[in-house]
């Protein structure tokens, strides 16, 4: 008699017989695979999403410091000093912090950083680059990791361009804003105070006049040792903050860049901290307005850097 050949259905027990262990290890080598393949995908995309987030930051600094040139005779504040030369405990920043006491950067937060003895401060959400990665420097008892934004005396994440601090024959990085929380009124470095010729020192003396127009003539206390800006679009006006030179995260910071700081062969930190988007990238807006982001000199051998105006003049 012939055996009937026709396959049995699987039982019961077959069909929750257990994994193999080839099999095992092969869905598991597959899983691997596709997180290996996705993983960086989606860490690009996260990169991608701040940087998208600290371009955003940028246009809103812009909207607030072109709308302050318009309302103020088309003057620009100028860059403002260390923390170090300032002599006060509360201290809002420089540029930003005139701009924002003065109600152009949006609603301010109180900050209170981890360092002690420094005092609360204003601080401007849009100042703060989401991808700032924090400084290598030691702060006491902190160590490092902490973020410029994050720091107690200097609650920003940009830095503006050099050439706008100069004003004439007057070094307006050597000016600064006490802006205290709760105080009547805004102070500025050498308020209520005369200069060398006995007259009383007025804003005009500091803050400069000519928010898009060219450069002027007068080179007799700005030796131009750099490349001019063509036109508004030309040239950097504010970027992603390098790192302070000794990497002083907690005790200051340059509230401004030159060209060591963008255009440097030097690939230590303190030039790279910038470069912090995806890419080796930093973020920055021109004059124009326009948000666009850049790579190191080291890196695609063109170079950056280009002064802005020159005092234009009352």
């Amino acid at each position: 008699m012939k055996k009937n050949n026709i396959a049995r259905p699987a039982s019961s027990a077959d069909r929750n017989a257990p994994f193999t262990l080839i099999e095992l290890l092969t869905v598991i080598a597959i899983i691997a695979i596709l997180i290996a393949i996705l993983l960086p995908g989606l860490s690009r995309a996260k990169a991608t999403a701040i940087s998208v987030v600290c371009k955003s930051n940028l246009k809103q600094q812009f909207i607030g410091i072109s709308t302050y040139a318009m309302d103020m005779d088309d003057r620009i504040p100028p860059s403002g000093e260390h923390f170090r030369f300032a002599g006060v405990n509360y201290y809002s920043g420089a540029w930003w912090g005139w701009i924002g006491a003065s109600g152009y950067m949006g609603g301010p937060e109180l900050w209170d950083g981890p360092i002690t003895a420094t005092g609360a401060m204003r601080r401007y959400p849009s100042m703060g680059c989401p991808g700032e990665e924090g400084s290598s420097g030691n702060a006491p008892g902190i160590g490092p990791g902490m973020k410029y934004f994050d720091s107690d005396r200097n609650v920003s994440s940009y830095q503006i361009n050099a050439s706008v601090g100069n004003r004439g024959c007057v070094n307006a990085h050597s000016w600064w804003v006490d802006d205290v929380p709760g105080a009547p009124e805004v102070r500025w470095w050498q308020k209520g105070f005369n200069d060398p010729l006995g007259e009383p020192y007025e804003l005009d003396q500091f803050f400069r006049k000519g928010f898009l127009q060219g450069p002027g003539d007068d080179t007799a206390c700005n030796e131009v040792v750099e490349p001019m800006a063509s036109g508004p679009s030309d040239a950097i006006f504010v970027m992603d903050c390098g790192e302070e030179i000794g990497n002083s995260v907690w005790l200051w910071t340059m509230q401004y860049f030159e060209s060591t700081i963008i255009d440097s062969f030097q690939l230590d930190r303190d030039t790279t901290y910038a470069y912090r988007h995806p890419s080796d990238t930093a973020n920055a807006y021109y004059m124009d307005g326009h948000v666009a982001q850049f790579r190191p000199f080291w890196l695609s051998g063109e170079r950056n850097f280009r002064l802005l105006w020159r005092d234009t003049g009352p």
